[in-house]
């Protein structure tokens, strides 16, 4: 489920003739982008990395203005690695400038802090004081606003008995956007950092913290350029993901000598 796209269709539906929804987040947003690309009452705004050298690659260019009645409903702002707050307010007030051009009712706002200096998965420069400085200029708008958030930091495995009890936690780990257990139950793939991972599941009831990097289990990275939609062959015998419009796939026997 998309909360910005959400939020930004239940406020139309409320009344508002026009909504603008601003993505502050590091990467791209792509799919609030497509679900709006042909509808001329919702203009998109996107500040993020460039999609040359960031995640999702295949969207987020700056010549991508929307399609049929939504030319001109999409805006984006990509900046290189490395772009400090100056540059990056430079963008931020294109941003609110093309809103209030294009008569916004209400915003939605895209919340994502991963533009910070220290955040291990982005490579903008903003320092704390500089949030306070955004929040300012949005509320500047003068527009009713709501703030979503798309995710969280720690997410888990868990199951449950058919009645409902006997909660377990079978893994879990920082800033994994997904998990994806082997038809077989023997293999849990995960996708990290925008990449796709596939490490063993161990039975009984042991919790396991997951990580790129491994530990307690060998961790195997299948992907090489990101990873979108992992799933499993009906077998559980290869891991398929998508980057944009293709597809890949890779053999578990590939990835662990005893699968």
């Amino acid at each position: 489920l998309n909360n910005a796209a959400l939020a930004a269709q239940t406020l139309r539906e409320a009344g508002a003739a026009r909504v603008a929804v601003l993505d502050v987040d590091y990467h791209h947003g792509n799919g609030t982008q497509t679900l709006f690309y042909e509808r001329a009452d919702v203009l998109t705004v996107s500040i993020h990395g460039d999609p040359r050298t960031e995640y999702p690659f295949f969207l987020g260019h700056a010549d991508e203005r929307g399609a049929g009645a939504g030319v001109g409903s999409n805006l984006n702002l990509p900046l290189p690695r490395g772009t400090d707050y100056a540059r990056w307010r430079d963008a931020l007030n294109t941003g609110l400038a093309a809103i209030d051009k294009f008569g916004a009712q209400a915003l939605v706002v895209a919340l994502g802090v991963d533009t910070y200096e220290g955040d291990p998965i982005s490579g903008f420069r903003l320092r704390s004081d500089d949030y306070f400085a955004v929040g300012e200029a949005i509320a500047g708008a003068g527009l009713p606003t709501v703030f979503v958030f798309e995710g969280g930091k720690e997410s888990a495995v868990v199951s449950y008995d058919l009645n409902g009890e006997a909660r377990r936690v079978h893994a879990k780990g920082e800033l994994i956007n997904d998990y994806s257990v082997s038809p077989d139950g023997e293999y849990l793939a995960f996708r990290q950092n925008y990449q796709a991972f596939v490490t063993p599941l161990l039975p009984g009831t042991q919790e396991v913290s997951l990580s790129p990097k491994g530990g307690a289990l060998p961790v195997t990275k299948a992907s090489e350029n990101g990873a979108d939609w992992i799933h499993w062959s009906g077998d559980g015998k290869q891991l398929h993901w998508s980057l944009g419009p293709v597809v890949y796939t890779a053999d578990r026997a590939a990835m662990f000598a005893d699968a």
